[in-house]
């Protein structure tokens, strides 16, 4: 028996623009994509300098919490997490069937600033509400056209005699979103069942060669860049593999964003890292999505983005998603299309994920 990843989102940092709230109510949906006999939950204090209390936690089987089992640390009931720590609960003796939700309550009576922050779109196998006042529980939402947030939770581990193939898949807001990952989950539980699971470690607005461009407000959440994340990460387990959905923001925050004054990159930066990354782990890199803003609305960018689509394409390690993504203007297919011409709908991730899974299991 050992503990492998039922559910793994990283949160990253908001430690710019850090939600400051006087008491917190926050509930979660996790669905785990291993079966298992015991249950933890994994809380993470990474980038707050000070400790992030929980008065109390639960985890249960069912949404309406009538048959929660309290969350303890070290056999305590109030949830402490100092800064630049992970911290595991006590395992729950609870038999979980892989696609099975698990739902999480956390209570924190005092103000804090949490700067460990996740977000998701799609609904279907991670959830989270919050309300800033202690009270009745909050009812989850399923809509996938507003961002669902939580804070400090990385997901659960699983206690399993399987050992599953543990898969990252990073990269900007394509990833982050959840709707990549919600179909890659279904067809981990349709064809992989307890042989597969994934950590997701996308940051919405990630670049692939450079960090946030700017230090406060909305693009300092940007994140460190992918290829240096990548380089330094430590994760809890061994990889078989890293999904590298990054280098599409490289060409369209510069473009966006001209009064930013930032270098567009050129094609060998961005080739070079990206042979720079297989040459260090195993890596499956997909061509850059169709964008409207970052290249139909600019020659430069639409010619580099081919550019960098060519080379990719010429490698073992590529994957070319233009034929499922792309309309014949260089633009999302609209059936594809979020709506804002740039991120992936429910239907564009299911096409994204049948195209990523046949390049894995070949």
């Amino acid at each position: 028996m050992n503990w492998q990843p039922g559910y793994y989102q990283a949160p990253h940092s908001f430690q710019a623009r850090p939600f400051q709230l006087p008491q917190l109510e926050m509930v979660m949906k996790v669905t785990s994509l291993i079966a298992g006999t015991a249950v933890r939950v994994r809380l993470q204090n990474l980038f707050a300098p000070t400790p992030i209390i929980f008065d109390q936690g639960w985890l249960s089987l069912s949404a309406d919490f009538n048959d929660a089992q309290p969350l303890t640390l070290a056999g305590q009931s109030q949830l402490v997490i100092p800064p630049q720590t992970t911290q595991l609960t006590d395992p729950l003796p609870i038999t979980v069937a892989a696609g099975q939700p698990l739902y999480l309550r956390f209570q924190a009576s005092q103000p804090q600033a949490y700067m460990d922050v996740n977000i998701t779109y799609a609904t279907k196998f991670i959830n989270a509400t919050w309300q800033r006042q202690l009270g009745a529980c909050p009812a989850l939402s399923s809509r996938n056209d507003q961002p669902h947030a939580w804070f400090n939770v990385t997901g659960i581990d699983v206690l399993t005699p399987s050992t599953p193939q543990v898969i990252e898949i990073t990269g900007d807001s394509l990833v982050e979103m959840g709707m990549l990952t919600q179909g890659l989950f279904d067809l981990t539980l349709l064809n992989r069942l307890n042989q597969v699971t994934w950590l997701q470690t996308g940051i919405a607005g990630n670049r692939l060669l450079a960090d946030a461009p700017a230090t406060t407000g909305n693009l300092a959440t940007y994140g460190e860049a992918t290829y240096r994340r990548l380089l330094k990460r430590k994760l809890p387990w061994p990889l078989a593999l890293t999904v590298v959905n990054a280098g599409l923001n490289d060409l369209l925050v510069p473009l966006k964003m001209p009064q930013l004054n930032l270098a567009l990159p050129t094609i060998d930066q961005l080739t070079t890292c990206y042979q720079q990354l297989a040459r260090h782990q195993p890596v499956l890199v997909p061509t850059l999505s169709p964008s409207l803003f970052a290249t139909s609305a600019s020659s430069v960018g639409e010619q580099r983005r081919q550019q960098v689509n060519e080379f990719l394409r010429q490698q073992s390690w590529g994957v070319d998603l233009e034929p499922t993504l792309s309309n014949h203007s260089g633009s999302l297919k609209p059936e594809l299309d979020f709506g804002d011409h740039l991120h992936w709908s429910e239907a564009g991730g299911i096409a994204v994920a049948s195209r990523i899974w046949s390049a894995i299991f070949k």
